[in-house]
């Protein structure tokens, strides 16, 4: 008898503690289940012998460790010298580059500075914050973009006589065309050179890593992803249209990467996707970006 009520007594502790724990681990919710159910299907994808050995890096791509590569460079330029709103100094010794524009900043910040590494870069790049006149006229900008902006382009007045070259480096969809084209009026009404850097390709809904994953195969991964592909020809043409009109240049970003539009070439060196998301290039899409501006464009950057 004794033993049988010792047992029952067991019995219910057990019971009561997986109870508990199972409030204790539903207290955290689905993410860690979810996160490791991830995990292990790629885990899986990546061990598996039908996923290429060439694809492994490209399904590694991790959205923060890209984040760190393609901030390096402004991180190190700005440590330098920062006033509120913009960093870097000028230095008459070389040709001063002013870059500014969005989080598509950033990748443009990469692509000149491999490029061009002997231009003297001043970066005035705020992530969600488009550098337009009337940023009302922009969704997706954070709210201190309006006062923001105000003083980004008090500062940019400021030191634009001593610029040789202005790079607009900001992402434009059809809403932001005419906006974008007021900042570049803005600039030429002050006789600045001003170089627009076009859009990168940019998928639909989906991050370009999460589209080779579902491909799984170099085979046809071009022509897969193409189906995700925004079509930005209307708005490069409209853009090329408008900066040729007021004196100044337009440079397609895509035209390394898709010599085939709709398809293109959507790994670098067969290994890195081409943006770390749907929009924004990855760092290695950038270099090679800057390596295509140094070689079709070498005196890019040189005053006129």
């Amino acid at each position: 008898m004794r033993l049988f009520i010792f047992s029952l007594f067991m019995l219910a502790i057990s019971g009561l503690s997986y109870f508990v724990g199972s409030i204790y681990i539903a207290s955290d919710g689905p993410e860690p289940t979810a996160k490791v159910a991830v995990q292990n299907k790629v885990e899986t994808i990546i061990t598996g012998s039908a996923f290429p050995e060439e694809l492994h890096l490209a399904l590694k791509t991790d959205y923060r460790d890209e984040n760190k590569k393609r901030a390096r460079i402004k991180n190190e330029l700005c440590q330098a010298e920062t006033r509120e709103v913009i960093c870097g100094k000028i230095d008459k010794s070389k040709s001063n580059v002013l870059l500014i524009g969005d989080s598509f900043g950033r990748d443009g910040i990469n692509s000149l500075a491999i490029g061009y590494p002997t231009a003297n870069l001043i970066i005035d790049v705020i992530g969600g914050c488009p550098l337009v006149p009337d940023v009302n006229l922009v969704t997706h900008a954070n709210k201190a973009c309006k006062d923001l902006n105000n003083l980004r382009f008090e500062e940019i007045e400021r030191i634009l006589p001593e610029i040789d070259t202005v790079i607009l480096s900001i992402k434009i969809t059809q809403e932001r065309v005419v906006p974008v084209q007021g900042t570049i009026a803005w600039l030429r009404d002050k006789n600045a050179r001003v170089i627009v850097l076009g859009n990168p390709p940019m998928f639909r809904g989906r991050r370009l890593p999460d589209i080779i994953q579902a491909h799984g195969k170099v085979e046809g991964l071009n022509e897969f992803a193409s189906e995700w592909m925004g079509d930005l020809e209307p708005i490069d043409a409209e853009m090329e249209r408008y900066t040729a009109s007021v004196g100044a240049a337009y440079i397609r970003r895509r035209d390394h990467l898709c010599p085939e539009i709709p398809n293109c070439d959507v790994l670098i060196d067969g290994k890195f996707p081409i943006t770390m998301d749907n929009a924004h290039q990855s760092y290695a899409a950038a270099e090679a970006f800057g390596k295509y501006l140094a070689r079709e464009y070498p005196d890019l950057l040189e005053p006129t």
